[in-house]
């Protein structure tokens, strides 16, 4: 079987609540495996402007589609318990 070169990582690192210095290492990994403009996503602020989508810029649509990306990711990093501790 030839590999494509194409692949496709589902599953974030679980956050465990031991090593964070770790866990960090390997969250940045896998959200930059999901789109380099994904893990920037977490550092800043998504602010939509616009109420009516329809209206909304390409750039726009890729800022909206990289923070819940990125958004995703993170809580399916967490335990269902850490997410409503927060």
């Amino acid at each position: 079987m030839a590999y494509s070169g194409k692949f496709r990582i589902y599953c974030p690192p679980k956050f465990d609540g031991l090593n964070v210095i770790i866990w960090k290492v390997k969250i940045t990994v896998f959200l930059n495996s999901l789109g380099s403009h994904v893990v920037k996503a977490i550092s800043k602020l998504f602010v939509c402007l616009e109420a009516n989508e329809d209206s909304w810029s390409e750039v726009t649509i890729k800022k909206y589609t990289v923070n819940f990306k990125a958004h995703y990711a993170l809580l399916q990093a967490l335990n269902d318990d850490d997410i409503s501790r927060s």
